[in-house]
């Protein structure tokens, strides 16, 4: 196992308006135990000018992993990110990207958007943002280095490795295959349980809106009799003022009014409770809702896997 060697140089700039800039440069002088030394994906925002291409990210394992230009990356600008002021496209996955050209002039000439650079310079207004950089820099690449090499071993062999036939079930298109099962799976589990609690929750809202419609006509009923009392006392006679006013009897005005008071305080503790627990129910909805689109990621992740290696694949066969 040989390590690679990354050169660093940091210096400060000054423009011609006096202002400093802190370039730092990284070149790989050794490529170690890795297929080659080219590891920074380069992004070509203009073919006639080399000096306008921008970093789009430090090489991950999948894109050593070939040397051929059979299949290409395309930066959508949706995907561009901005660190300090450069942009940095995401970082591809394995269904994306076979291979990225190691020729700029052949990649130019293909009319694709990437090509690999054993080389990069990066120029920052600040020192920290720069300091940051550097840092990064060596992290990504020690990443890289440790993420090849797992890459790479989980693949060879130590000399050879025996196996008693026949094996049941060990091919590539096998193991893809179960693994998109178990992602589809998993995404019709998280559908299900995402639709049961929509399912609650229009229980729920319509709960609400119920209680709300008893709320609305008890309030009514109570400001109403409200008011006729407030006009029908000092109209009366005493005996039908004590019958207005006589809470005990069951028959009177007040107890009537006390009723319909007391509905009313029960209808609105009730709707508080049931806005709670509508309040709870929407975060896990929300929440199931983050799982299900996992699911569906992964499984159509699961899936570009499988056509990969069997383009005549029928995923309503397993």
């Amino acid at each position: 196992m040989s390590n690679p060697i990354a050169a660093q140089v940091r210096r400060a700039v000054q423009l011609s308006d006096g202002s400093i800039n802190y370039e730092v440069s990284v070149r790989i002088t050794d490529k170690g135990d890795l297929p080659f030394a080219e590891l920074f994906v380069l992004t070509i925002t203009d073919p006639l000018n080399p000096k306008a291409d921008v970093l789009s990210r430090i090489a991950v394992p999948h894109d050593l992993r070939q040397e051929t230009d059979s299949v290409y990356i395309k930066v959508v600008s949706t995907d561009m990110r901005t660190i300090y002021g450069d942009p940095f496209a995401r970082v591809t996955n394995i269904d994306e990207l076979t291979t990225v050209s190691r020729d700029r002039v052949r990649a130019v000439q293909q009319g694709k958007t990437e090509y690999l650079s054993s080389s990069v310079s990066m120029t920052y207004t600040t020192l920290t943002a720069a300091s940051s950089a550097y840092t990064t820099f060596l992290q990504r690449l020690s990443t890289l280095v440790q993420d090849y090499r797992n890459y790479y071993n989980t693949f060879r062999t130590n000399i050879e490795k025996s196996y008693e036939l026949p094996q049941g079930s060990v091919g590539t298109v096998d193991a893809l295959t179960q693994a998109y099962r178990s992602a589809r799976s998993a995404r019709i589990s998280a559908e299900t349980a995402r639709d049961a609690l929509l399912s609650q929750q229009t229980t729920c809202q319509s709960l609400d809106a119920a209680a709300q419609e008893k709320i609305e006509t008890l309030t009514r009923d109570v400001s109403f009799l409200e008011v006729a009392r407030s006009l029908v006392y000092p109209m009366a006679t005493s005996d039908a003022r004590t019958f207005v006013l006589n809470a005990t009897d069951p028959q009177s005005y007040q107890t009537l009014l006390v009723s319909k008071q007391t509905q009313l305080e029960t209808a609105r503790n009730a709707l508080t409770v049931q806005l709670s627990e509508c309040a709870a129910i929407a975060q896990q909805l929300a929440n199931a809702e983050a799982v299900v689109i996992v699911a569906q990621r992964a499984e159509e992740a699961a899936l570009r896997a499988v056509y990969a290696v069997c383009p005549t694949f029928d995923p309503t066969q397993v």
